[in-house]
């Protein structure tokens, strides 16, 4: 149970929205994922809400670093 608590913490929708502020202060470099600042930023909530819906449901989340386009980078978990 300790565990579940843990991960209920860090999918919180507010914690998932303060980390993205933090790292769009330091001007975060893009990842694995090819995904920039820029680019999240124009996909904010869109792309908040699915990471919170997949740490919630446990899935697995899998960065493309091969995507086409920025629309399909860093699609998390497919």
């Amino acid at each position: 149970m300790k565990h579940k608590k843990v991960l209920e913490r860090v999918y919180n929708p507010g914690r998932l929205r303060m980390a993205w502020q933090q790292v769009r202060k330091n001007a975060g470099a893009a990842g694995i994922d090819k995904m920039t600042v820029e680019i999240f930023e124009r996909r904010e909530d869109e792309l908040l809400k699915l990471i919170h819906d997949k740490l919630e449901a446990g899935i697995c989340l899998l960065y493309t670093s091969d995507a086409a386009d920025e629309s399909s980078r860093g699609v998390l978990g497919g």
